[in-house]
C-alpha cells in the first residue's frame, strides 16, 4: 500500500512537471496570412517601405486611443509563471515625443498593456529628434521618409518585454496611442508586426527532482530488499 502510494505522489509530480514542458511560444503572427481572429481593432495594410527593415508585405496599422486599441485575446494558456512579448512598431508620420511648449501637440505615448496593466508607455518622436522622446531603445529606422507619410517621417523599433508576471489562462494583450497631443488618423498612427507571445514555465525546484527520484528510489529498494 505504501509503494502505492509512494508512486501515485511521484506521479503527481511528474504530470506537474510534464504540463510546465509545454510552456513556450502560446502565440506568433506576421499578418502574411492574414489576421488572427484573437486579434481585433486595427486594419490590415501594405508596409510599403518598411519592408526593407523585416516588416515583410502586410503589417496591423491603427490610430486609436484607449477606447480603439488593438487588441490579442488568448484562452487554455499552459500554467506558466511569466510572460515574454516582443514585436515590432511603426512610429508614423508627426509624432512629436516629450516636447513641452504652448500649444504644441504633445505628448505622444505609444502603450501597451497586459489584463489592463499598462507595461509600457513611452513617448516617440519623428519631429524634434531621439533626444525628445522617452524611449531609448534602438531602432530599425529613424526619422525616413516610409509608409502613409504625409511629409513626415517615419520610425521603427523592435519592443522586447519581459519576464512580466502572469499566471491566468487567459490572457488579453493591447497596443494604444495616448497624451494630450495625440492627433489620430494620417497626422500619427502606428503599426505592429512580428508578434510573438512566450508564456515562460513556472520554476522547478531543484529538491523537487531530488524528491522524484527519491520515492522512486524508495520503491525499487523495498521492491528488491522488502520481499
Amino acid at each position: 500500500m505504501k509503494r502505492i502510494v509512494i508512486l501515485f505522489i511521484a506521479a503527481a509530480i511528474i504530470a506537474f512537471l510534464n504540463q510546465n514542458a509545454f510552456a513556450g511560444i502560446v502565440f506568433s503572427t506576421d499578418f502574411e496570412n492574414g489576421v488572427s481572429s484573437v486579434i481585433s481593432g486595427g486594419t490590415l495594410a501594405s508596409t510599403e517601405g518598411y519592408s526593407d527593415y523585416g516588416f515583410g508585405s502586410q503589417y496591423y496599422w491603427d490610430d486609436g486611443k484607449e477606447d480603439g486599441a488593438v487588441t490579442l485575446n488568448l484562452s487554455h494558456l499552459p500554467q506558466h509563471s511569466t510572460i515574454d512579448l516582443t514585436f515590432y512598431v511603426a512610429i508614423i508620420d508627426s509624432w512629436d515625443g516629450n516636447t513641452h511648449r504652448v500649444g504644441w501637440p504633445a505628448p505622444d505615448y505609444f502603450n501597451v498593456s497586459i489584463d489592463n496593466n499598462e507595461v509600457f508607455h513611452e513617448t516617440f518622436d519623428n519631429y524634434d529628434g531621439l533626444d525628445d522622446q522617452s524611449y531609448k531603445g534602438p531602432y530599425l529606422v529613424y526619422r525616413a521618409a516610409l509608409a502613409r507619410s504625409g511629409g513626415d517621417n517615419d520610425s521603427a523599433y523592435i519592443i522586447s518585454l519581459e519576464n512580466i508576471s502572469h499566471t491566468a489562462d487567459t490572457l488579453t494583450i493591447k497596443w494604444y496611442a495616448s497624451g494630450d497631443g495625440w492627433q489620430a488618423g494620417d497626422d500619427e498612427s502606428y503599426a505592429i508586426d512580428n508578434v510573438i507571445v512566450t508564456a515562460n514555465p513556472v520554476p522547478i525546484p531543484p529538491t523537487l527532482w531530488l524528491l522524484v527520484s527519491g520515492l522512486i528510489g524508495m520503491v525499487g529498494f523495498k521492491k528488491r530488499y522488502l520481499r
